[in-house]
C-alpha cells in the first residue's frame, strides 16, 4: 500500500521511532502549516506570559503606593517579553537541532536529562541551598544541591512528556489551559525572596502548554507567522536590550510570578558614587584612619555595676502601645522607669545580623562570613570573623561577661555573640529547636544570686516572641498570636527584675532592653520580618534604665549599633576605632548631643541610610533598584520619591553607595555573600 499523499500533523509524529512516547528534539518531520516543537514552545512561552500578565494584574499582592497607568502598562510589557525571550532560548535550540541533527530521538532526550540541570543550576542553585543545608550531615551540601535542581529540572522534563502524551491521546486543550493555570499557582507558593523556584514554575507551566501545541495547525499563513515571529523577537529583544524604569523593575521584583526579571536585571555590584554628596564626618573614610574613643567623665555607675542587656525577638517600636499594656505590663512599666530612645533603629531585620553588627560594632559587609554546621545543618556565620566585640574589651578589663542562650547559635563558637567568658546553653526539651525562656530565666537569676560582688555583664535574647509562634495557641491571627507570644517574653522580664530587687543588686543594676529587629503584618506585602529593611522591620525600642537617673523621652533617631560604645563608656573602657556608632552616655546625663554617624541598616544584599533630613534611602544590590522616602511626610514609606527627585535623588543614592563602598571589607577572593 502506498503511503498517504497527505499525511496528517500526528502521523508525521507517529512515523518515527519517537511517536510510540513523547515528541523529542529529534522529531523535525512536522508538516509546515502545523506547530513543531520550536514553535510550540515559542508560542506556549507567549500564550503564558499573557496568561502571566492577566494573573499579576489580578493575583499580585497590591504596591505599597498606587502606581500609575503608564507604569502598569510597562510592567506587563516588559513581562510578556521577558516571557517571549525565555521562548526563544528554548526556541533556538529545538530548531537547530530539527534543522541538523533530525531523528536521532534517543540521543536529543539523553541530551536534554543531561544538559538540562546544567542550565537551570545557576538559575535556582541559590533557593535550594537551605534545604541542602539541613541534610548537610548525610553528605556535603553541594552535592545535595546538584541532586535537588537535577530532580526538579528532570521533574519538568518528565511532566512535559506527559503533558505531550495526555495532548495527543485526549483533548490538548485541557492541557494547555493547566499549563497556563501555573501563571496563577505562582503567587500562592513560596512568598517572598524565590526567583529561582518561580521560574521553574513559569518553566513548567509554559513547557506543558507549549507541548499541547505540538502539531496544532494555526490558522496563519507563512507570511503572517514570520511577522509573529519578527515580533516576538523585537518585543524580546527591546525587554533585555532596555533597562526598565526604576518604579517597574521595583513593581516586577515585588511580583513573585514576574520571576524572569530578577535574572534578566540582576544588577552587578559596582558602586557608582560619582554623584554623592559625602558628609564631613569621619564616618565615610576608612576606620583605620579613626582612634580609639576614650571613656567619658564622670562615671556614670559605680564601679560595681551589674548590667542586664536583654534582647526581645521582634519586637516592634509600635508594640509599646496601649493596646499591648494587657500582654506586657511588665515591660510597659520598665519603659515607664527608663529613659526610652523612641527612634530606634536595628541595622538589620534578621537576629542573626543585627546581634554580629551590634556585638561587633562593624556592618555586614565589613565582615568574614564562612561555613560552619549548627543544629545539624551547614550555613554562614561570622566565626572567623577577627573584629573585636565590645564583650572581649570588658572581659580583658576583669569583668565576668554572662551568656545564657535559648539557641546553639548564640554560642562563642558561632561569632555572632562571641566574647563572654560565661556562657550556657539551656538545651531544648526533645523535638524543640530552642529551649524554653523559663529554664534559662531560672539559669540566670541562680547566677544573680551566686554572684559574689563586683561589676557584672549578662546577655540574654528572648526567643519567644519569634514566629511562628510556637509556645502560644494557634489562635486567631498572626498579630494576636504575637501579641500572646509577647506576654510569655513580658512574664519572664518581671521575673528577672524581680530576682535583681530579692538580691538587692537593683540599686546597681543598669538595664538595657531592646530588640533585635521588628515585625511586619502585611505592610509592604510581606509578615513576619528579614525580606526587607522597610521601618515595620527595623524600627525597635530601645530603653535604659540606670540607678538615680529621671525616666524621659529622647526622640533623636539612634541606631542599635551605638549600644556597643555606650556599654563600654558605661563600664569606662575604650570604645575600638573600627566601631560604627556613638555612646549614647550623653543622652544618660541628659545632655543634647549632635551624633555623626549614620544611621544605617543592611542585610540580604539590601542597604539603606537614615540621613539628617530625615530620608531613608534604600538600594538593593542584586536588583538595582533604588528607593527614597520622605520619613516625614510618608512614614510608612509608601511613596517612592527616587524618579521625581532626578538628580537629588541619584545623588542619595551615590551617597549610600559611597558608604558601603569605603567600608566594605577586601578580602581576596572573598565576596559579600547573600545570606538568607
Amino acid at each position: 500500500m502506498s503511503a498517504d499523499p497527505n499525511p496528517s500533523p500526528e502521523a508525521h509524529l507517529n512515523d518515527t521511532p519517537a511517536a510510540e512516547g513523547p515528541t523529542a528534539p529529534g522529531d523535525a518531520r512536522v508538516d509546515r502549516a502545523a506547530l513543531g516543537l520550536a514553535g510550540a514552545a515559542l508560542l506556549g512561552w507567549a500564550l503564558f506570559g499573557l496568561a502571566n500578565v492577566l494573573g499579576n494584574a489580578l493575583l499580585a499582592r497590591a504596591p505599597a503606593s498606587p502606581l500609575a497607568a503608564g507604569t502598569r502598562a510597562l510592567v506587563g510589557a516588559y513581562d510578556l517579553g521577558h516571557a517571549l525571550a525565555a521562548g526563544l532560548c528554548i526556541a533556538l535550540p529545538l530548531a537547530l537541532w530539527a534543522r541538523f541533527v533530525r531523528g536521532r530521538t534517543r540521543l536529543g532526550w539523553v541530551l536534554l536529562f543531561v544538559l538540562a540541570p546544567v542550565a537551570a543550576y545557576p538559575l535556582i542553585s541559590e533557593d535550594v541551598i537551605g534545604p541542602a543545608n539541613r541534610f548537610g550531615k548525610l553528605a556535603p551540601a553541594w552535592l545535595w544541591m546538584i541532586a535537588f535542581v537535577t530532580a526538579l529540572t528532570w521533574g519538568v522534563l518528565v511532566g512535559a512528556a506527559v503533558a505531550r502524551r495526555v495532548a495527543r491521546r485526549f483533548w490538548r486543550v485541557p492541557v494547555a489551559l493547566g499549563g497556563l493555570a501555573f501563571a496563577a499557582l505562582n503567587h500562592f507558593v513560596l512568598p517572598r525572596d524565590y526567583p529561582g523556584a518561580h521560574l521553574l514554575i513559569m518553566v513548567a507551566g509554559a513547557t506543558a502548554a507549549g507541548m499541547a501545541l505540538v502539531g496544532l495547525r494555526l490558522p496563519l499563513g507563512r507570511r503572517a507567522g514570520l511577522a509573529a515571529l519578527v515580533l516576538a523577537v523585537a518585543g524580546a529583544g527591546a525587554s533585555l536590550a532596555v533597562p526598565p524604569p526604576n518604579a517597574v523593575q521595583a513593581r516586577l521584583l515585588d511580583i513573585e510570578a514576574a520571576a524572569l526579571t530578577a535574572f534578566v536585571w540582576r544588577s552587578a555590584d559596582d558602586a557608582d558614587t560619582s554623584k554623592a554628596k559625602i558628609p564631613d564626618t569621619e564616618w565615610f573614610k576608612p576606620r583605620h584612619q579613626a582612634k580609639p574613643v576614650p571613656a567619658s567623665t564622670p562615671a556614670l555607675v559605680p564601679t560595681d555595676a551589674v548590667i542586664i542587656f536583654y534582647g526581645v525577638d521582634s519586637l516592634r517600636q509600635d508594640a509599646l502601645t496601649p493596646a499591648y499594656r494587657q500582654y506586657m505590663p511588665q515591660i510597659m512599666k520598665f519603659r515607664d522607669e527608663a529613659i526610652s530612645f523612641d527612634t530606634t533603629r536595628a541595622p538589620g531585620s534578621q537576629t542573626i545580623y543585627t546581634l554580629t553588627q551590634i556585638f561587633t560594632g562593624t556592618y555586614f559587609s565589613q565582615q568574614y562570613w564562612s561555613s560552619a554546621v549548627t543544629e545539624g545543618y551547614t550555613a554562614l556565620w561570622p566565626h572567623e570573623e577577627k573584629a573585636t566585640r565590645f564583650t572581649e574589651v570588658l572581659a580583658k578589663a576583669g569583668v565576668p561577661t554572662v551568656h545564657y542562650g535559648q539557641a546553639e547559635w548564640f554560642l562563642n563558637r558561632y561569632g555572632m555573640t562571641s566574647g563572654f567568658t560565661e556562657e550556657r546553653w539551656v538545651e531544648p526539651p526533645a523535638g524543640k529547636r530552642w529551649s524554653e525562656m523559663p529554664a534559662v530565666t531560672d539559669a540566670m537569676i541562680a547566677r544573680l544570686r551566686a554572684h559574689q560582688g563586683g561589676p557584672l555583664f549578662m546577655f540574654v535574647h528572648n526567643l519567644d516572641a519569634h514566629a511562628p509562634y510556637e509556645r502560644v495557641p494557634k489562635k486567631g491571627t498572626a498579630r494576636q498570636q504575637y501579641q500572646v507570644a509577647l506576654g510569655l517574653v513580658d512574664e519572664q522580664f518581671g521575673r528577672l527584675r524581680q530576682a535583681l530587687v530579692e538580691t538587692g543588686l537593683e540599686t546597681r543594676a543598669v538595664i538595657i532592653l531592646t530588640a533585635d529587629h521588628g515585625e511586619g503584618f502585611g505592610e509592604h506585602g510581606t509578615s513576619y520580618h528579614g525580606q526587607n529593611l522597610y521601618d515595620e522591620q527595623v524600627r525597635v525600642p530601645l530603653m535604659i534604665r540606670l540607678p538615680d537617673l529621671a525616666p524621659r523621652k529622647i526622640t533623636t533617631p539612634i541606631s542599635l549599633m551605638d549600644i556597643g560604645p555606650t556599654l563600654l563608656d558605661l563600664m569606662g573602657q575604650e570604645t575600638p576605632a573600627h566601631m560604627m556608632g556613638q555612646s549614647l552616655v550623653p543622652f544618660l546625663r541628659g545632655e543634647k548631643p549632635k551624633l555623626t554617624r549614620p544611621i544605617i541598616a543592611e542585610g540580604r544584599l539590601k542597604q539603606s541610610m537614615v540621613t539628617p533630613d530625615n530620608f531613608k534611602v534604600l538600594f538593593d544590590q542584586r536588583s538595582g533598584t533604588k528607593e527614597i522616602y520622605d520619613l516625614t511626610k510618608d512614614p510608612k514609606e509608601l511613596k517612592n520619591l527616587y524618579d521625581e527627585l532626578g538628580p537629588e535623588g541619584e545623588a542619595r543614592i551615590a551617597t549610600l553607595r559611597a558608604f558601603f563602598e569605603v567600608h566594605k571589607i577586601r578580602r581576596k577572593g572573598y565576596k559579600i555573600p547573600y545570606r538568607r
